[in-house]
């Protein structure tokens, strides 16, 4: 076993632009290329999100960080560091 997921995984990070808002297409096309995504949102950024629809589209859930930030992650990664 490698400890690779079946899958290749797309991690978005949107911040507070513009093209956040359009996050949704980036989405659908990772998944037509059946690829899982996630996405983290700056604290600014959550204000370009749909939020209710980036958890549907990933089926993963936003949950509430430490300092305001949301992330929808659906496994640790390498750059993710505890506390």
């Amino acid at each position: 076993m490698s400890g690779r997921p079946d899958k290749p995984f797309l991690q978005i990070v949107a911040c507070a632009a513009g093209v956040a808002t359009d996050v949704g297409k980036l989405i659908t096309a990772a998944h037509e290329r059946n690829w899982d995504v996630g996405v983290v949102a700056t604290p600014q950024g959550l204000g370009f999100l749909d939020v209710e629809a980036v958890e549907a589209q990933t089926g993963l859930l936003t949950s509430a960080q430490p300092g305001g930030l949301r992330t929808n992650l659906a496994r640790p990664g390498p750059l993710m560091r505890s506390r």
